[in-house]
């Protein structure tokens, strides 16, 4: 590379080295289902390169809101997502295990973490005893102050491995410019810069080491971060940590105060995070042998791959039989067990039972939860439980599950997904074996959350298979009872045709119409069973005769003695126009339907009118309007609420009561057309609106 253009375009793609023990913390702490955004963030804001990292995918276009120009880790994270975070935390993993850093001399990174976390720790407590702000802003200014140093390390790791370990100081700068044409700041400014915030961070980094009296007038976040970097290189003796802190306002006292409570967090966090920090001041920093910290992260990301591996064999399972035989083999494989069984949890019972069907002693060996056990200890924790043959305390199941599996110890995993508990595996293996698995709780736990997730998976599958079987036959079962409801009207009508025919046969009077009438009847049911054998959508509609087919329908009720001598029907028509965009068999069923309910409304007889009271608009579209009142009880209030769905009704059971108001419905809407009912105890009326075969036609809006 010639210039600092050329290192500017390969910052553009370095992937910044993070800390081995941070990555296999995040990792760990991303597959608990309770961690908090603000675990993560504290744990994300102790290693430079990852809250880079971070803090660049949030500022993306992807992720970016529209408010989002403020600096804050935490709801960056939140805007990422706990499943993207693990994403990043695993890729970075793999990165820097199979990578160029990966056994490099130059990889050991304590010093500079140790040295970027003690500077941000300075900035945040500086920033507290000053009153500014934002101390996030402070905190992260000092921690990504240099920022630049891992990412020369990134793109030109030969040519920058001598000046890394250099001390954070000018000359640092001086050699950094020599060979790459950019110093560090320089390089941390741009990275930044490109985050487009509304912050003074990118200036905090860029003037990091400029001389005291270039920072004197510039931003307070620029002093702070000045200030801290001062103090954690030379120390608060110093006259020029002590010159800069003065800038901010703070005396040498509150320096010194403030330095120490870095150094202590400092090691508070390696200690909790396992880093050894042990000599790497004393030891001339471009020869420090770096430790063997990988181990932990590469554990990690081969229980990871592992557990995924097999998740995905599991989900390819499509019997709840093969899977659990699935998940036994591959726990065999994966934790050198002798065998093992899956108890699946019957929530509603609060009961472990087998889910293996095959083994012939366990069908009869259920563990309820309540009567305690490794097995429910293992659920009720939701953790790996873990018993040999030695101990005294050891349960009846317990002793049962070790000679069915012909084993020396136990082990109890719950299979939990997202704290949802599926069953638990049980597993038998030689002591020695177990004692090994006992220092793996978490590559155990994440084999099982694979198994839980697949079990979850197809018994949700299965559960929906098996509703809409029930659906299905369900409307079958309504689909037949309303085609039986149907073909009941015409054979009801031609019963009493029949009846008609005997009696004039008998008085040897003339027939006439009645065959027609006969013919016409069976056709209908011919029709009606077409339709529901084989429906098809509806054609073009033609227009029918409304007033026609409203005296037929009477004519059919009068001439069949359907009703009583005290019944009266009354048609009432008008003669403009009476068509409309409704096929006249299905409005034949509709007012036969209306018809036929009211008159068994009424056994005590009373009136029924049947009225087309002509064209009205409503919402801008053109009907004909038909009402069908009766003078009967009226309709209970709480049928009414559900008039139109076929649950009760006040005719019996068998007379498929409740179907006739469904259809009617049913067959409103396929003409396009509105029903409405209104019922009191002086009768009922139901007002029909049938697509006018008229639209030229104008009428006033209807109230």
């Amino acid at each position: 590379m010639h210039g600092s253009s050329d290192i500017r375009k390969q910052l553009l793609t370095a992937r910044l080295p993070a800390l081995p023990q941070i990555l296999a913390k995040l990792i760990e702490y991303c597959q608990e289902d309770d961690v908090g955004m603000d675990k993560l963030a504290e744990l994300i804001g102790k290693d430079a390169a990852i809250t880079t990292k971070i803090l660049t995918t949030a500022s993306s276009t992807a992720y970016r809101r529209s408010n989002s120009s403020k600096l804050q880790l935490e709801q960056a994270l939140i805007s990422l997502g706990t499943d993207l975070i693990r994403t990043l935390a695993i890729s970075e993993s793999i990165f820097q295990t199979f990578g160029r850093f990966a056994g490099s001399s130059i990889a050991d990174l304590r010093r500079f973490w140790k040295h970027s976390l003690t500077v941000a720790a300075i900035a945040r407590d500086m920033a507290k005893a000053i009153g500014y702000l934002n101390i996030d802003e402070a905190y992260l200014g000092g921690l990504l102050h240099d920022i630049g140093r891992l990412a020369f390390l990134a793109v030109a790791p030969s040519k920058y491995a001598p000046t890394f370990h250099l001390p954070d100081s000018d000359s640092l700068c001086a050699a950094e410019q020599s060979a790459l044409h950019i110093t560090h700041q320089e390089a941390g400014a741009w990275l930044i810069e490109r985050w487009k915030l509304e912050s003074c961070l990118t200036d905090s980094v860029l003037y990091h080491h400029e001389p005291i009296a270039r920072v004197e007038t510039a931003h307070l976040l620029v002093r702070i971060v000045h200030a801290a970097h001062l103090l954690c290189c030379k120390g608060a003796n110093d006259k020029l940590a002590q010159q800069s802190g003065a800038l901010c306002g703070l005396d040498a006292d509150i320096l010194h105060t403030i330095s120490n409570n870095a150094g202590a967090k400092v090691l508070q966090a390696a200690e909790f995070l396992g880093i050894d920090l042990t000599g790497i001041d004393d030891a001339p920093a471009e020869t420090a042998e770096p430790p063997r910290a990988q181990p932990q992260m590469d554990n990690e990301l081969h229980n990871i791959v592992l557990a995924s591996e097999a998740g995905r064999t599991f989900a390819l399972q499509t019997d709840k039989t093969e899977l659990c035989e699935t998940v036994t083999r591959s726990a065999c494989i994966l934790f050198n067990l002798d065998d093992a069984i899956v108890f699946e949890l019957d929530h509603e019972t609060q009961t472990l039972i087998p889910a293996d069907e095959r083994r012939q002693r366990l069908p009869r060996l259920s563990l309820p939860l309540s009567s305690g056990g490794l097995a429910a200890e293992a659920v009720l924790r939701q953790r790996p439980v873990f018993a040999s043959r030695e101990q005294t305390l050891i349960g009846i199941a317990e002793a049962q599950l070790l000679r069915t599996l012909n084993a020396e110890s136990l082990v109890c995993v719950p299979l939990v997904v997202r704290r949802y508990c599926t069953g638990v595996l049980i597993g038998g293996a030689s002591t020695l074996q177990i004692h090994k698995l006992e220092q793996t709780p978490r590559f155990l736990l994440s084999f099982a959350s694979q198994a839980a997730s697949a079990m979850r998976a197809l018994n949700a599958k299965q559960q929906t298979a098996t509703l809409q079987a029930e659906q299905e036959a369900e409307e079958f079962r309504l689909s037949s009872r309303k085609m039986a409801h149907e073909i009941n009207n015409p054979l009801a009508i031609i019963k009493n045709y029949l009846s008609l025919l005997n009696d004039k046969l008998m008085k040897q009077e003339p027939i006439g119409g009645e065959i027609v009438m006969l013919d016409q009847e069976i056709d209908r049911v011919s029709k009606i069973l077409r339709q529901f054998v084989n429906p098809v959508p509806p054609g073009r509609k033609q227009a029918s005769d409304v007033n026609a087919i409203i005296r037929e329908v009477v004519r059919l009720f009068d001439d069949t003695g359907f009703t009583s001598p005290d019944m009266q029907i009354i048609a009432q028509t008008q003669n403009q126009l009476p068509h409309a965009d409704c096929d006249q068999d299905m409005l034949t069923q509709i007012l036969t339907n209306l018809i036929k309910n009211a008159i068994e409304a009424m056994p005590q007889g009373g009136q029924l009118r049947i009225t087309n009271t002509g064209h009205v608009q409503r919402n801008g579209k053109l009907f004909l309007r038909l009402t069908v009142a009766d003078t009967g009880p009226g309709i209970p209030t709480d049928i009414l609420e559900n008039l139109f769905h076929p649950i009760r009704s006040i005719k019996s059971v068998e007379q498929h009561r409740g179907l006739g108001l469904s259809i009617v419905y049913d067959l409103i809407n396929k003409s396009n057309g509105q029903i409405a009912c209104h019922s009191d105890q002086n009768g009922t009326t139901f007002e029909l609106l049938l697509p006018s075969s008229s639209r030229a036609m104008a009428a006033p809006e209807a109230s």
